[in-house]
């Protein structure tokens, strides 16, 4: 019977210099292990522009200067504005982009209230709530 372990960070370090090697050498992995090893092919719930659509169906319909900041790969970015003008929109686009492609990130706001009833409100009408991993 096959037993399961939950990987350290040493083991994971392990395999990924394992993998490394092989890879160096140009040795492939025998065709029924490379599943395992691969990243889930995920159905993201974007729309042909590659937005996020919003819980309620709606499309997010960016500015120019909304989808430049998106667009960005900088490793610093930043989208100011007045109040309404699309920042909490424009960094959860972002931020869920980032996540898709395995990035890592912050969604950040100043003042925790603020970020309460604008940026988080904001932000989690598009996170596609099903793909969620309520643990690690």
């Amino acid at each position: 019977m096959a037993r399961t372990k939950n990987f350290t960070l040493e083991d994971k370090r392990a395999l990924f210099l394992v993998l490394e090697e092989l890879n160096s050498r140009n040795i492939a992995l025998p065709e029924e292990s490379s599943g395992v090893l691969k990243k889930k092919n995920l159905v993201w719930p974007v729309d042909e522009n590659g937005y996020f659509i919003k819980k309620d169906g709606t499309l997010y319909n960016a500015t120019e200067a909304q989808a430049g900041f998106i667009a960005t790969e900088s490793r610093f970015s930043l989208y100011y504005g007045g109040r309404g003008s699309g920042k909490s929109c424009a960094g959860g686009q972002k931020a869920l982009r980032k996540i898709m492609n395995g990035e890592n990130g912050a969604v950040i706001n100043p003042l925790f209230s603020d970020f309460k009833d604008s940026t988080w409100k904001e932000f989690k009408q598009c996170i596609p709530w099903d793909m969620v991993v309520s643990t690690q």
